[in-house]
This record gives C-alpha cells, sequence and structure tokens, in this order.
C-alpha cells in the first residue's frame, strides 16, 4: 500500500510538473521553448534518482573547481577564496547538523531498544554478542593502526627541521610506543567507561556515547513494572 501510494505521488508529481512546462512554453519567446523542454525533460530524468543527483553535483564541483583553480587563472585569489567560502557554507551547514543529532540519535536508540525489551534471555544475549562485537572491532583497529604506523613510519623521511620553527615548536626524539604493555591494559579498558557523560558527547566518544547509553537502558529495564504503574 505505501508503495502504491508513493507511485501514485509521483505520477502527480510528473503530470503537475509537465502541466507547468506547457503553461510556461506558452508564455515564453519561440527561441527559448526549446530550452525549457530539455530542462523540464532533465527534471523529470533525475526525479526520484538520489544517485544521479550526487554524481552531476561531484562533476559540477569538479568543473567549478577547475575553472577556479590557479592553473586557469580566470579569476583573481581573492575573489576565489571569497567564492568558495560561500560555496562551502551549505556544505559546512549540512554536516554540523547531522554531527548535531549523531550522539542524541545514538543514545535514544540504544536506550529505547534496551528498554522496550521484554525479553532478558535475548537482551543478555544480544548485549553479549554486541560487547564482544565492539571490544573486538576496536581492539583490531587499533592494533591495525598500530602496526601500520610501526610499518609505514610517516613522516620518518622528512625532515621536520625544515617544517618547524624550533623556537615556537621544539623537536621531540621520542619514538612510538607500539602496542601497550599489559600493565597498562586495565587502565585502558577502564578508560573506555565515561566518568562524564556529557563530556563524552560533547567530544564525540562514541564508544563511550554507547556504553553509557546500554548502561542507561539496563537500569531502566531493570526498574519493576510496578513502579511504572505507581508513578
Amino acid at each position: 500500500m505505501p508503495k502504491l501510494l508513493g507511485n501514485n505521488y509521483q505520477l502527480n508529481y510528473t503530470a503537475i510538473k509537465t502541466t507547468h512546462t506547457t503553461i510556461a512554453m506558452r508564455n515564453l519567446p519561440l527561441f527559448l521553448q526549446p530550452l525549457l523542454e530539455i530542462t523540464g525533460q532533465f527534471d523529470r530524468y533525475i526525479t526520484g534518482r538520489l544517485w544521479l543527483k550526487v554524481l552531476i553535483a561531484l562533476f559540477l564541483g569538479v568543473l567549478l573547481g577547475i575553472a577556479l583553480g590557479p592553473d586557469l587563472r580566470w579569476v583573481s585569489a581573492e575573489s576565489v577564496k571569497l567564492i568558495t567560502a560561500w560555496l562551502a557554507l551549505p556544505g559546512q551547514l549540512f554536516l554540523a547538523i547531522i554531527q548535531m543529532i549523531v550522539v542524541p540519535l545514538v543514545l535514544a536508540s540504544v536506550v529505547r531498544g534496551l528498554a522496550a525489551n521484554n525479553n532478558p534471555t535475548a537482551l543478555k544475549k544480544n548485549g553479549l554478542i554486541a560487547i564482544i562485537f565492539i571490544f573486538l572491532s576496536t581492539a583490531i583497529a587499533a592494533a591495525l593502526g598500530i602496526v601500520l604506523a610501526l610499518y609505514i613510519e610517516p613522516g620518518n623521511y622528512i625532515n621536520a627541521s625544515n617544517l618547524i620553527n624550533s623556537e615556537v615548536a621544539p623537536l621531540t626524539s621520542k619514538a612510538a610506543a607500539g602496542f601497550p604493555s599489559l600493565s597498562e591494559l586495565p587502565r585502558k579498558v577502564s578508560a573506555l567507561i565515561p566518568t562524564n557523560p556529557l563530556a563524552s558527547m560533547a567530544s564525540g566518544e562514541m564508544l563511550q556515547v554507547i556504553l553509557f547509553a546500554a548502561v542507561l537502558g539496563a537500569a531502566l529495564l531493570s526498574i519493576p513494572a510496578q513502579l511504572y504503574l505507581n508513578c
């Protein structure tokens, strides 16, 4: 049923756009009518195809970047800086909105999913699987990052004295520590538990936010149902 309603909405939208295009063509000069017809066909072709819109936007962005680049020198550096600053504003706003809702969305989803579960056995099983998956994925990611850093040694082939002003930031000869020792593992594990959940949310520590949400959801689930009825 929802799919049928969606198809009907799409057909109605296409019919309305076609009618508006026809009315607009009658009010335009003769030499502009083919351009309006091509625009209408292109609009109907990309309607409902988000991937195509993304590809077109990427292609136009590449062309605009080439046109504003220093190789062609069509636009001065000051104008390029001003244009790119305003062109980047919608994307920065979009990313900021996404980052703004990520932490509340994750927190609410985890707490709601745990608190709404009425089967303690399934909850324990799923929670154990989730905890094992989180710890294993975190350990694998950390180990992979350390191994690649020790193998590639980024920055080792660069003379840092030519890049860093010794008066501002003195050079350091401290080598990479590598894997943490066994004595440091308990401290690393305990650091995953957030001592200040609000600070973890503000800094975007998603693993700590998920652990806090899991503890909060389990706490809500452990409250007897009679207390909810009395409240």
